[in-house]
């Protein structure tokens, strides 16, 4: 009774594993047991976060857009909120087209929670026909998966970053809690605007809302009293307009560490806002009833719109009950006198030209550990800093490369820590400038002071490379130095075998000069070769298969611009500089940087005729371009550099060169073949082969007799082909009986002619057992599918 209906789908990866058009998201809703499932639904939320290549050259739109103005479609028509050409959609998520509405990011349905709590989202974007498919989600995505009620009250929300595992794996694991969000306006007598209490369900031991309420005449009086404390009499009283107390009836603790210490109770006030200067904080009076003391803070508060009326309201969270105040914030405040004290007693010293005090500090005095510590205490002071504001220090430094600064805090007081380069090379004055912060965000006036720093001359600079596998351009700072501290020329074959390159290239005057490892060293490992030397003030390009640190001893080169070269009567310890690498990100499958290479060989069955002195050019044909380059020739080896100094790719997967070696009047002496790229050779950013003269593509498909012939037991079977064919080789016995059949596979056009590259028979049968001595035939068949296929029959001898 069943009608089955065969559909075919073809699912897969989208470059993978960086893109998928299938993934699952499912989790687990965690409640409390006052709360049910029913109605609680899990909807998700994706922003993109990678690029995409919609033109197909290689490079990311947005990167390829910036830095070379090509006219990218990068605008769908919405805000441009930064006014910075760039509108919203496609700046904040990157790939998105606006043409296809596949591409944008997208709301996916809402599902319900089962009964028990889990969830299950299924993201599909499947291929219909010949069309293309967009990713539902790529590595870099952020997933926003939400919760929501029935009255879509307000939800618990996680975000998740996609990394390649969640999409190898094809689903990703993320739980939730059902936190529904619930807000309670209350009036209050005397309030043009209520007090707006927010309260979330889950909160523990709250069995019913709380309650707020003005406090009476006499207790505001007390509580205005008491938020006096710390005011100088020379200040003017502390500006309070409104007091109130939260309760909630039937809890015990809604003290400090009680039920809101964890779930803060969301609060917020209006207030006059025609006043001069309006109240802008809340202060918060939590009454310890055992201890029968009261402490105060001062809460971070935020200023928000109130009604539509242009009301304004002040905006905080409680940890715990008690008191509520509205009230004026005043900010630190500096005194200059106690700063210039402190930097005395620190050691400063009262420039006489400027009037700024300097310290004058040496690069080993970080290494002698007599770095000066100033003291800020007393320094700035803060009147509602008694009533439970705090104060946090705001430090600058206008030459950190040189000077940056820290604050310690031990034992409640606050020192500030100058920490000093640890490049003794370096020297130059530091403005360093400390101010202080409150709670809110109220700021003190700053003092500024100098520091000097004085360079110390080293024996010796030692210098730590960080290389990234893949592509990097280098160059060296130092020249290097033996372990005997003497001065020693590396060549390539030197860093090389420091940091197991796969290729270096020297840039000099716009010329690339390569160096492959593995093809100049001889079979035992030995360098027959060990190339260029290593200069200053030149770049080098190296590739590497993973990360890399190379560690350099030495001292500046004696051409650097950067360094100046050290007084051999100042010796002093080691010295740490940075290294100048520049690094791209390097993609497996388009290189910026290629090195085509390969040696000129001759063999005996193919070069009769030829020699290696008859070769006067190497040409190598991009097949994705068509160029035509001429490789550089040195000996019995070639070699062509692509290079491109912007990082942009040169080469890519799949892309093949025709490599061909003309004569003085251009004559064909060898090849043209076919040299395929795979990602082995991208990762190494080489590939070099051998190039037979003599070698050249046949006028004809031909086989050829066999040699030796009569022979026993084994012979070999030469042929040339004309194009690229797929070739089998059958052979047969006298009365026609096939003996043993031959499948090549698919050949390029070429000569077969030597032992290593022709057909070859044991003299054995299907079934591995030797024949007997006779005549017997083989027979070639060439072709293609594009051709009718060749068929040629020989005779040969067995003599046993």
């Amino acid at each position: 009774g069943e009608s089955i209906i065969p559909i075919q789908i073809t699912i897969g990866h989208l470059s993978p594993p960086t893109e998928t058009n299938l993934m699952v998201v499912k989790g687990q809703v965690e409640k409390t047991n006052a709360q049910t499932y029913a109605n609680l639904s899990v909807g998700l939320w994706i922003e993109r976060g990678i690029e995409v290549d919609e033109d197909g050259d290689g490079l990311e739109d947005s990167w390829e857009e910036f830095y070379f103005n090509n006219d990218l479609d990068a605008t769908d028509g919405s805000e441009d909120s930064d006014d910075d050409g760039q509108d919203n959609w496609s700046e904040f998520h990157g790939r998105s087209n606006p043409n296809d509405a596949l591409s944008l990011p997208q709301y996916f349905e809402d599902v319900p929670v089962n009964n028990d709590g889990s969830y299950r989202i299924l993201l599909a974007n499947l291929p219909t026909g010949d069309q293309p498919t967009s990713p539902v989600v790529a590595e870099g995505d952020i997933l926003f998966v939400y919760l929501d009620d029935e009255a879509d009250k307000g939800s618990d929300e996680v975000s998740y970053e996609i990394a390649a595992i969640d999409i190898e794996e094809g689903f990703i694991q993320i739980d939730l809690e059902a936190v529904i969000i619930i807000s309670k306006s209350i009036s209050i007598k005397g309030f043009d605007d209520p007090v707006v209490l927010t309260i979330t369900d889950q909160i523990v031991g709250l069995k019913q809302p709380p309650r707020i309420q003005q406090v009476r005449p006499a207790e505001q009086e007390r509580i205005e009293a008491r938020l006096q404390v710390g005011v100088e009499p020379s200040q003017p009283a502390r500006q309070i307009e409104t007091v109130l107390k939260i309760e909630v009836p039937g809890v015990a603790n809604t003290g400090i560490g009680g039920i809101f210490q964890d779930t803060p109770l969301g609060i917020q006030i209006p207030f006059d806002t025609t006043k001069n200067e309006p109240v802008d904080v809340i202060a918060l009076i939590s009454v310890d009833l055992v201890n029968k003391s009261e402490t105060v803070e001062i809460l971070e508060t935020e200023v928000v719109d109130g009604s539509t009326d242009g009301s304004k309201l002040l905006k905080s969270q409680l940890a715990h009950l008690s008191y509520v105040v509205t009230m004026r914030n005043t900010a630190p405040v500096l005194s200059h006198t106690k700063a210039h004290q402190a930097l005395e007693v620190a050691g400063a010293i009262e420039d006489d030209e400027t009037g700024s005090m300097m310290f004058d500090i040496s690069a080993t005095d970080r290494a002698n550990e007599s770095v000066p510590m100033l003291s800020l205490d007393g320094i700035f002071t803060d009147s509602d800093a008694a009533i439970g504001d705090q104060m946090s220090y705001v430090t600058t430094s206008y030459a950190s490369e040189l000077v940056d600064v820290l604050v310690i805090a031990d034992g409640g007081k606050s020192q500030l820590m100058l920490d000093i380069t640890d490049d003794k090379s370096r020297e130059g004055i530091a403005g360093i400038t400390v101010l202080a912060e409150d709670t809110n965000g109220l700021v003190s006036e700053s003092f500024t002071f100098y520091v000097e720093v004085d360079s110390v001359s080293p024996d010796y600079w030692q210098v730590e490379i960080g290389l990234l596998s893949g592509l990097n351009l280098v160059s060296l700072p130092l020249q290097p130095l033996n372990q005997n501290r003497q001065l020693e020329q590396w060549t390539a074959a030197d860093i090389a075998e420091r940091i197991s390159a796969t290729v270096i290239v020297s840039i000099d005057n716009g010329e690339f000069v390569p160096f492959i490892p593995q093809v100049m060293q001889d079979e035992k490992g030995n360098y027959i070769d060990e190339g260029f030397d290593i200069e200053g003030g030149k770049g080098y390009i190296i590739n590497i298969l993973d990360d890399q640190t190379l560690m350099l001893d030495g001292q500046p080169w004696e051409n650097s611009i950067h360094l100046e070269q050290p007084d051999p009567s100042n010796r002093t310890e080691e010295k740490a500089i940075e290294g100048l690498v520049s690094q791209a990100p390097s993609r497996v499958s388009a290189p910026w940087t290629f090195v085509v290479s390969g040696n000129l060989v001759t063999d005996p069955a193919l070069s009769f005729g030829f020699d290696l002195s008859q070769v006067a050019h190497v040409l190598a044909v991009n097949s994705k371009t068509g160029q035509e380059s001429t490789c550089q020739i040195e000996g019995n080896r070639f070699h062509l550099v692509m290079s491109d100094l912007t990082m942009r790719p040169v080469v890519a997967e799949g892309q093949t060169f025709e490599i061909r070696a003309e004569d003085a009047n251009g004559n064909l002496i060898a090849g043209p073949i076919n040299w395929h790229l795979n990602t082995d050779h991208l990762r190494q950013a080489y590939i070099h082969q051998q190039l037979i003269v003599g070698d050249v593509i046949p006028d004809q498909t031909q086989l050829l007799p066999n040699y030796p012939n009569p022979f026993n037991p084994e012979t070999w079977i030469p042929f040339e082909l004309q194009k690229a064919s797929n070739v089998q080789l059958t052979i047969f016995d006298s009365r026609g009986n096939t003996i043993l059949r031959l499948d090549l596979g698919h050949q390029v056009a070429g000569r077969y002619l030597s032992k290593n590259r022709a057909a070859y028979w044991d003299g054995r049968n299907q079934l591995g057992e030797p024949v007997s001595s006779g005549i017997y035939f083989y027979t070639l068949i060439a072709g293609s599918e594009r051709s009718k296929p060749l068929t040629q029959t020989r005779k040969m001898v067995i003599l046993k």
